[in-house]
């Protein structure tokens, strides 16, 4: 069975730099819970908003 999780993220427009660390605490979260797959909002590193 896999573990899937989704991140709701707070992405900043145009904060690549902020993205990333935000998208990286999600990622060391998800591997402290033995998370298989992890999905992320599109677009969620540029910050731009649908």
């Amino acid at each position: 069975m896999y573990k899937i999780a989704l991140a709701q993220t707070d992405a900043k427009l145009g904060d690549v730099a902020t993205n990333l660390q935000a998208h990286l605490e999600w990622i060391k979260s998800a591997r402290a819970e033995a998370v298989d797959l992890l999905v992320f909002p599109e677009l969620s590193l540029t910050g731009y908003l649908l």
